[in-house]
């Protein structure tokens, strides 16, 4: 058993696993707990709850949850590499996939609870907006700005004409 909260680090490999560091170590970080369940590389992880519960998603295709170090959840999720996950409220997670979609899933019964298309090209990053909106970053160039309520996209952000940059990352600034 672990206490979860400050001071921890999760991070992801190549070969799979999670791994939890104690930060606060006087060596300078020490592994407490590895997880081990993903057949390829960890390209996500979302904590929770000060790490009791954690999402992780992988370029199996498979999202799994993890309770305090045991994978009690597996959600086979998509068609190709889970390429993020955000926290979404309480009750739901966001996955975006190298199969061009964004995922909402309940989390507790780790079942699909909407399937939004619009983009071309992988989804590398998600945003959670403070109106309830939700921002998707993808490898076709664009940020799409989702409504949720009807399951649209409400705008399209493109970029820079003849531009060689692709969004691979999003970050909300809260003022």
């Amino acid at each position: 058993q672990y206490l979860y909260g400050e001071g921890m680090l999760f991070s992801g490999s190549e070969d799979g696993t999670i791994r939890v560091w104690d930060l606060w170590n006087s060596s300078g970080g020490t592994c407490l707990q590895v997880y081990k369940g993903h057949e390829r590389a960890i390209r996500c992880i979302e904590v929770l709850n000060g790490g009791e519960l954690v999402f992780s998603g992988g370029g199996d295709g498979k999202i799994r949850r993890w309770r305090q170090g045991a994978c009690d959840k597996v959600m086979d999720a998509n068609n190709g590499p889970i390429q993020c996950l955000k926290k979404l409220d309480e009750e739901r997670i966001v996955s975006g996939s190298f199969d061009k979609t964004v995922k909402i899933w309940n989390q507790k019964y780790g079942e699909c609870e909407l399937e939004l298309r619009g983009h071309n090209w992988a989804v590398n990053a998600l945003v959670v907006g403070s109106k309830g909106e939700l921002f998707s970053a993808s490898s076709d160039g664009s940020i799409r700005v989702w409504n949720l309520s009807n399951q649209m996209p409400t705008e399209e952000i493109k970029p820079i004409p003849s531009s060689p940059s692709t969004p691979k990352s999003l970050l909300k600034v809260r003022r």
